[in-house]
């Protein structure tokens, strides 16, 4: 899955940002985090500067140990995709079906 948003550097100074992925399942019935850190990159922007950003989930993303079964098993259901600049800032926010 390709998640794809613009940054921007709002401020009147060149400076560099660290863009966090995370995932969170509310829908799941398993013990599982709040919030799962699937991505990341630092990002250099000039004052004023946009830029897209592109992550690629892949597959293994959505995947969770169940402890019932004891084996890696896939989620499905509803996901909230949550990009910011760390798990308490978060600045972009979409829900997805899978």
């Amino acid at each position: 899955m390709k998640v794809i948003f613009k940054v921007k550097n709002t401020g009147k100074k060149d400076g560099a940002e660290i863009i966090q992925l995370y995932l969170n399942h509310p829908d799941h019935k398993e013990d599982r985090p709040e919030k799962e850190l699937k991505a990341f990159d630092k990002i250099y922007l000039k004052a004023g500067e946009e830029k897209l950003v592109e992550f690629i989930l892949p597959e293994s993303s959505f995947q969770f140990f169940s402890n019932d079964t004891n084996k890696w098993e896939m989620g499905s259901g509803n996901y909230n995709l949550l990009i910011g600049s760390s798990s308490r800032v978060i600045k972009l926010q979409k829900s997805i079906f899978r």
